[in-house]
């Protein structure tokens, strides 16, 4: 059955028409690679949890050939920063530095501590959590390459929000295994989701969104920094309120069983299921995450090679 979208239609006519192909051709190839892995039976039989890129086109195939083109596309486009980040750092550390950074929402030195001090967090919270200690870095890097990545991703096409074929803690579980995490660590990798699993809606984005809106100011462009925090703080306190009201007023099995059972749920199942089938490293998920890396590195230098390349890596 065909039918027209207006909103898709909408969509393709205002993104860059490189992109807009490149979105068209490799969705394309998802759908032929999945045809070609069902009849063949080529898979991998995984529990990725609600980052499985599940269907008759997705599978734990598609979200390892993404994790490795994500991690691919932050690390090239941070070695191609590295001038700039360089003169971050150098600013950060010494205030008189000739860098400028006044026309910025923040100073270079105020990020660069806000990073330090998030990570910090994080890797302290994770630890007590009872996650494994030299887990703990592998964890934030593949977050921040999903954050980071999914950002460039909705910065550059004007997709409203982007949903990953794998999550952070079913990228630890399958690189890893659930072995290595032991019990605690499973439970604890397993509630994660409740802070960095679905990636329907996190700040990463609309923040590279709001840097972009903030770069047409002329004057006090410091002031885009607290308009979001607060803009970040009303929408928690607002919407746990209302999510709370709702459940109340007329009871969570009668609202939408994704949002208010199966997201709930969630954390408990994969920590449950991962328990009951305890496994080592997956190589054949390290070997389709080094294809989906091997393929974006092709694309990127494609990309930055040669001016008549109509594919667009993201």
């Amino acid at each position: 059955m065909f039918r027209i979208n207006f909103l898709m239609l909408g969509f393709a006519y205002f993104i860059n028409t490189t992109v807009a192909f490149g979105m068209w051709f490799f969705y394309l190839v998802r759908v032929l690679q999945g045809g070609i892995f069902a009849t063949f039976g080529i898979g991998l039989s995984q529990n990725l949890g609600p980052g499985d890129a599940s269907g008759p086109v997705g599978g734990p195939i598609i979200g390892h050939q993404m994790m490795g083109a994500l991690i691919v596309l932050v690390l090239f486009g941070l070695w191609t920063a590295r001038p700039h980040l360089a003169e971050v750092l150098r600013k950060a550390w010494n205030s008189k530095a000739s860098v400028d950074d006044s026309r910025e929402i923040m100073s270079y030195r105020a990020a660069v501590l806000c990073f330090l001090g998030g990570a910090s967090f994080i890797f302290i919270w994770l630890w007590q959590s009872c996650m494994p200690v030299w887990i703990v870095p592998i964890f934030i890097f593949a977050a921040l390459a999903l954050m980071i990545g999914l950002a460039r991703v909705v910065a550059e096409t004007g997709l409203p929000t982007v949903a990953p074929a794998m999550a952070p803690a079913t990228f630890v579980m399958s690189a890893i295994g659930s072995t290595a995490l032991g019990i605690k660590g499973v439970v604890a990798a397993g509630y994660t989701l409740v802070w960095v699993g679905g990636f329907l809606m996190f700040v990463t984005a609309p923040m590279a969104n709001a840097l972009r809106m903030g770069s047409e100011i002329s004057r006090h462009r410091r002031t885009v920094f607290l308009a979001v925090g607060a803009a970040v703080l009303i929408a928690m306190v607002a919407g746990t309120w209302f999510q709370i009201y709702l459940a109340y007023k007329h009871g969570g099995l009668n609202l939408n069983s994704k949002y208010y059972q199966g997201f709930a749920m969630w954390p408990s199942r994969f920590a449950e299921a991962s328990l009951a089938s305890p496994a080592g490293p997956n190589v054949g998920g390290w070997i389709w995450t080094g294809v989906g890396a091997a393929v974006m590195v092709g694309l990127m230098i494609a990309r930055h090679t040669y001016a008549w390349w109509p594919f667009h890596p993201i």
